[in-house]
């Protein structure tokens, strides 16, 4: 009986040996690779390394768009011996709710981010309570130097750096570079730490992209329709800047703009670009297009007249009105003074489709062919869609819609001897190293017309704001081309009179010499200022003069015959600004400026825009105040004083040009009386 016990215990032990045998045999022979790659998983941890976000520039290498170094915050759930205790502590320090990291960190996932662009100081605390399953990767985030400069132009980025609009969208993938990944070893506590000879892929770091745009110049833009916005208190507005003779756009402003730093706050409406998304019927500025068309198809010349029936013309059912009483006018006069009567009159003669093409010359009713994403092409119907009042609507800027883009554009090509280019607002991109991967050059689109009967429409041009609609838009001492506009905004409902205005105006400067084409579009201005000469030329005419102030290089200034001892018009359209006298307190406003001031002693500051001014003085450890804008007349320091860190400067600022008060939106194309509009016609155009 005892034997047979001895021989049971016997065979059960060497059974229990035979099974630990084949499961150690399974474990270490027939299942290796897999405990091996177990191990390895709980031992290691792959991160992926994101790439640095490529700057995005102004044309003089000014940052517009950079990415500073943060770090992220992850965890490694299998790693965490204290999930409460975690949880708490990191909802303590990143502000984030406890129960949505603990659900987080309790999945059972190799890899879960908690925060990403996280502050350092918070992430110094994180280090010192030494979290069990809590790591940090580096990352970067999105900072905008100048929080709203081209907010619409530039764009934005998501939580991931992944770009949503404007430019940080359209160049996404050529600013986002690629990611890579890093293995790393951790010890028995957890704790990570870097092996030599473990795998790595090191990131691709995001191209730079340096648009055409100056920085200095954008905001002399920004800040001129700004004031008009606000003064005549409408919805909305846009400007856009464009070198005629390669069609660089040079500026490109929407207001009201937005912080790209605090973007949380806006609505997706407000990151808008109005210059390409806000299709409209620009009424009197479309005038210049169709008298090229008239001209090219020789149906008039600008020696011919045409009686305006002295304000009204009946036409078939509609009624067709001047704001002023016109008789007979020369072809020029009908440019210069607005007339819809004279331009109603004279496209009769033109053959639909040869209206039609001239028109589409120009670009209307497509794409311009530029780097913005969602562009509205506008609309221009084909001839087989017109009806017999659409050839009329379209002489005096209505039956049709187009962008602030293509109309500065448009105005461009004229400028430009009728050459049309392609807007382009990329300079150049450049890799992480340097190297220039892709640099734009001018890209002709066709010859939309002769350049003789270009001079021609630009000469009655010149003529309008000389003595026509658009005087507000002078230039004291230089020749400018331009033409205002005033279109009723129509609803599909009600039709026109009920919805309000747009006013525009187009131009170029100098007219003899172009460099500067731009387009000026308000959205909805009050009644009184719904003219175009009211609250859009007088943005062009502060633009140039600010400009003409600055130190943008976008004018030439060697290329003006500019006039003896005078700067640009400030004060009214025929008074002038001369440089100052020598003082300790004032000082020609074209000085010229040391680029590194001494650090123990005052700079002069003198003649700089206020915005370098600034940057200079608290580079040096100075606070500044400052009363004015746009260009540095005075300072309380005289140069060359001994400065201390801290100390306050007061300057005081050149104010933006205006012509004094409520005479900038002078209503110089106001109807005369005993003229009134009448608000229930369906369409016409002011000036």
């Amino acid at each position: 009986m005892a034997r047979t016990r001895l021989s049971l215990v016997f065979w059960c032990l060497v059974l229990l040996a035979g099974l630990i045998s084949g499961h150690l045999f399974r474990i270490q022979v027939l299942q290796r690779e897999h405990y091996l790659a177990e191990a390895d998983r709980q031992h290691k941890q792959k991160i992926i390394l994101r790439p640095r976000r490529g700057d995005i520039l102004d044309v003089s290498g000014e940052p517009l768009a950079v990415s500073a170094e943060g770090l992220d915050v992850y965890a490694v759930p299998s790693r965490i011996t204290d999930r409460r205790k975690t949880a708490s502590a990191l909802a303590t320090h990143l502000d984030l709710p406890g129960d949505n990291i603990m659900k987080r960190i309790g999945r059972q996932r190799p890899f879960v981010m908690i925060q990403q662009k996280v502050s350092p100081l918070k992430v110094r605390e994180l280090r010192r309570m030494n979290l069990p399953g809590i790591g940090f990767v580096p990352s970067s985030k999105r900072y905008y130097p100048h929080h709203a400069l081209a907010a619409q132009l530039i764009g934005y980025v998501g939580v991931d750096e992944v770009g949503l609009t404007g430019i940080e969208f359209a160049l996404d993938q050529q600013l986002r570079g690629a990611p890579g990944w890093l293995v790393v070893q951790r010890d028995a506590r957890g704790k990570p730490y870097n092996m030599l000879d473990y795998p790595l892929e090191q990131q691709s770091n995001g191209c730079s992209v340096r648009l055409t745009i100056e920085a200095d110049f954008q905001e002399i833009v920004e800040e001129a329709l700004r004031r008009s916005v606000t003064t005549s208190g409408a919805k909305n507005g846009c400007v856009v800047a464009v070198r005629p003779s390669t069609g660089e756009i040079l500026a490109m402003a929407s207001y009201p703009s937005i912080d790209l730093n605090v973007t949380r706050s806006f609505g997706d409406g407000d990151f808008r670009n109005l210059a390409t998304n806000l299709p409209f019927e620009p009424g009197s500025t479309f005038k210049p297009f169709v008298a090229c068309a008239l001209i090219s198809g020789g149906h008039v010349s600008f020696d011919d007249s045409v009686f305006c029936e002295n304000g009204t013309w009946r036409l078939g059912r509609r009624t067709i009105r001047d704001v002023h009483q016109y008789g007979r006018l020369s072809f020029a006069e009908v440019l210069a003074k607005s007339s819809n009567i004279g331009m109603a009159k004279l496209v009769q003669s033109a053959g639909d489709n040869e209206l039609y093409r001239a028109l589409r010359s120009f670009g209307f009713g497509n794409y311009t062919g530029s780097e913005f994403s969602g562009e509205d092409r506008g609309r221009l119907l084909q001839p087989d869609r017109w009806d017999r009042t659409t050839k009329t609507s379209l002489a005096i800027g209505y039956g049709l819609l187009v962008t602030p883009l293509q109309m500065a554009m448009g105005y461009a090509a004229l400028a430009n001897g009728g050459k049309l280019y392609e807007p382009t607002v990329i300079a150049a991109i450049t890799d992480e190293h340097g190297n220039v991967c892709h640099s734009s050059k001018p890209r002709e689109v066709r010859q939309a017309v002769d350049p003789e009967i270009a001079k021609l429409v630009c000469r009655a041009m010149v003529r309008a704001v000389d003595n026509g609609t658009g005087t507000t838009a002078k230039v004291h001492g230089f020749p400018v081309a331009g033409k205002t506009g005033t279109s009723m905004k129509a609803d599909p409902g009600t039709g026109y009179g009920g919805n309000g205005y747009i006013s525009s105006f187009g131009g170029f400067f100098p007219a003899d010499d172009p460099q500067l084409a731009i387009f000026v579009m308000i959205n909805e201005p009050s009644f009184s200022f719904r003219w175009g000469s009211a609250s859009a030329a007088p943005v062009f005419g502060e633009i140039i003069r600010n400009t003409m102030l600055s130190a943008s290089s976008v004018i030439d200034r060697s290329r003006l015959d500019l006039p003896d001892h005078h700067l640009m018009a400030v004060g009214d359209n025929n008074s002038s600004v001369s440089p100052s006298s020598s003082g300790t307190g004032s000082a020609p406003l074209s000085s010229v400026q040391p680029d590194r001031p001494d650090p123990s002693s005052m700079p002069d500051v003198r003649g700089m825009p206020v915005r370098k001014a600034v940057a200079t003085l608290t580079s040096l450890g100075l606070k500044v105040k400052v009363d004015g804008t746009v260009k540095v007349i005075s300072q309380d320091l005289p140069p060359a004083s001994r400065i201390v860190e801290g100390q306050t400067i007061l300057l005081v600022a050149m104010p933006a040009a205006e012509t004094g008060g409520r005479k900038t939106f002078s209503m110089a194309g106001e109807p005369a009386k005993g003229s009134a509009v009448n608000p229930q016609r369906k369409q016409g155009d002011a000036n």
